[in-house]
């Protein structure tokens, strides 16, 4: 896992699930909480065809 990459890709997903939701998430949590981590891409997966698909995706390669 890179850090930094995960740490900037949770960073974005924050900022548009704000836009999207309302609601924000915890980016140290997404690092360190495979759980937790989890339900938020699965969270960013259902917005199919958005940045947010897109970067659960580059979350979980990275």
């Amino acid at each position: 896992m890179n850090t930094r990459r995960c740490q900037r890709i949770a960073d974005r997903m924050n900022v548009l699930l704000e836009l999207e939701l309302g609601t924000s998430i915890d980016t140290r949590r997404m690092l360190g909480d495979g759980l937790y981590a989890r339900d938020v891409l699965l969270v960013c997966d259902a917005h199919h065809g958005s940045d947010l698909s897109a970067l659960a995706q580059h979350f979980r390669v990275a």
